[in-house]
């Protein structure tokens, strides 16, 4: 029990806020058993224990217990290694629990996003965005690397023309010439491919005009002025 503990006892940290990180503290001083502040009848002691070379004051333990948590269960006193040696077999298998299950876990993900775009058209709306927001930028470093490849073509044909002004052999020029119009027909089809791109993007604001979130909303809408219209004029 904490209240048995002395000067020089020794006791046993775990925290579990980032990761798990496992010390040993040296107590450094401690309190007589008092009643605790808050009305109920529970013992408790203060205890100074020095972790790391700095000493760290831990107020209200319970005097008769053998552990105390703190952080919402994150970090862990203990007066033995076998309740920290538990703590962590329990933490290992929910770690292994959630590995093997994480395709599980992401099936569900999916679904409740899936249920909550039906619930809640704004969630719906601004997880195309994000999707169209991921799918942009995934696309720029698409460029990018391919845009190194054009600055790396144009490094080659300048290396070739100076190759070239220095009489260099027919057969060897050939070669590198015809690979050369490999690599352009290569970043040709990249362009391509981007200015399809482009132009899908360019119809992308009459695409979200009309997608069925927004056609639901106009929907609604419609009904809600034709309501109040044949209530005041009849058919319309």
């Amino acid at each position: 029990m904490f209240s048995g503990l002395n000067q020089g006892s020794r006791v046993y940290i775990l925290n579990k806020t980032n990761g798990i990180e496992y010390k040993i503290g040296e107590v450094v001083g401690t309190t007589t058993p008092i009643f605790a502040t808050d009305g109920t009848n529970m013992m408790v002691v203060n205890l100074k224990v020095k972790v790391d070379g700095s000493n760290v004051d831990y107020n209200n333990v319970p005097a008769n217990n053998t552990s105390v948590s703190y952080n919402n269960g994150n970090l862990i006193i203990a007066e033995s290694k076998q309740t920290i040696q538990s703590e962590v077999e329990a933490t290992l298998q929910h770690a292994n629990y959630v590995v093997e299950h994480i395709e599980d876990y992401k099936a569900q993900i999916t679904k409740c996003e899936e249920v909550l775009k039906e619930l809640n058209p704004q969630f719906a709306k601004d997880k195309a965005r994000d999707e169209r927001i991921a799918g942009i930028e995934n696309e720029v470093a698409g460029m990018k690397g391919d845009i190194a490849k054009i600055l790396a073509a144009v490094t080659k044909i300048k290396i070739m023309i100076i190759m070239v002004q220095r009489n260099m052999n027919k057969s060897e020029l050939k070669e590198k010439i015809r690979r050369m119009k490999m690599e352009i027909q290569e970043l040709e089809e990249c362009l391509d491919k981007y200015e399809e791109r482009d132009n899908r993007y360019d119809d992308e604001p009459q695409y979200r005009n009309r997608n069925q979130y927004d056609d639901e909303e106009r929907y609604h809408e419609r009904e809600e002025y034709g309501h109040r219209e044949r209530g005041r004029y009849g058919r319309y």
